[in-house]
């Protein structure tokens, strides 16, 4: 499977918008692709779900709290792909903003 995400982040409102286009199937179908908030070497708790079941694009927009803030800020947010095969993650990488 493979995912391309585009994100974009409005600091004036807070707002993170993701676009996902992704490709795959069988075992190698998309199913989701999440935003993360790392915790040590795990993922951590999920900010944003952009499911793919049954559909090759998804977006959706979140709202970053003052914490969602920091972590952009500092690089400890991720973006994670879930497949049929990898229910738990195949793959997951951090997101830095310029």
């Amino acid at each position: 499977a493979r995912a391309t995400l585009r994100l974009r982040y409005d600091p004036l409102t807070a707002r993170l918008h993701a676009d996902v286009a992704a490709s795959g199937a069988g075992k190698d179908a998309p199913i989701a692709v999440a935003v993360h908030r790392r915790q040590g070497d795990g993922p951590g708790p999920i900010l944003v779900t952009l499911r793919l079941a049954g559909t090759r694009t998804a977006s959706a927009e979140y709202a970053l709290d003052a914490l969602g803030r920091a972590d952009l800020a500092a690089g400890r947010l991720t973006a994670m792909l879930y497949t049929t095969a990898a229910p738990l993650g195949a793959g997951a990488t951090s997101l830095a903003f310029r």
